[in-house]
């Protein structure tokens, strides 16, 4: 039975449920009609300064993940298997969010740290140990960025429902930002 239209409204994106509806969630269900994930170009898996630094360093390149890859891959009743394929691929290969590197880019950018307070310089190095500790944050590996690398404004903010703060990384700041490379139209909840 269809409900009606002012039960369901279109801003809530399909987080609402009836009663005698299956449970399900909408990211979920959104994977039966996706579309296979993009691979990475050739242009960027071919990046010899990237290249270059990765196979130098390769300590500070691990992939940590609690998915069990190849149990993943045993998703055989998923109804949309290339799909259920690109994401595989992408967990052995690495993902492409659909990015446009723009051509004036330069070889590396470090905007990794913003101006903070005492304070939160304080709690953003204890978080820094804390995720190294986790094998999230790769160790320190010298004063210099190395060639091929990228990274985003990371800074302290107040926790909502406390005193507290909390690690942020602003995807956004910053010239060359990263989600700067996302076309609108790629970008999904």
């Amino acid at each position: 039975m269809i409900e009606e239209r002012w039960k369901k409204p279109h801003y809530t994106r399909g987080f609402l449920w009836s009663d005698n509806e299956l449970a399900g969630t909408p990211s979920a269900s959104s994977t039966i009609f996706a579309q296979p994930l993009p691979s990475p170009p050739k242009s960027k898996l071919n990046n010899q300064i990237a290249l270059k630094t990765i196979k130098e360093n390769p300590s500070l390149f691990k992939i940590v993940t609690p998915i069990n890859i190849t149990r993943f891959e045993e998703l055989q009743s998923h109804p949309n298997q290339p799909y259920v394929s690109s994401v595989c691929q992408g967990f052995r290969e690495g993902f492409w969010p659909h990015a446009v590197i723009p051509s004036e880019m330069p070889e590396s950018v470090d905007f990794s740290l913003r101006p903070q307070s005492e304070e939160a310089m304080t709690f953003i190095c204890e978080q820094q140990d804390k995720e190294i500790a986790l094998d999230c944050f790769s160790p320190a590996f010298g004063p210099d960025f190395l060639p091929g690398m990228l990274s985003s404004p990371i800074g302290a903010v107040p926790k909502s429902q406390s005193a507290g703060l909390q690690l942020i990384t602003d995807q956004s700041a910053s010239p060359f930002a990263p989600n700067s490379f996302l076309p609108r139209d790629a970008a999904s909840v």
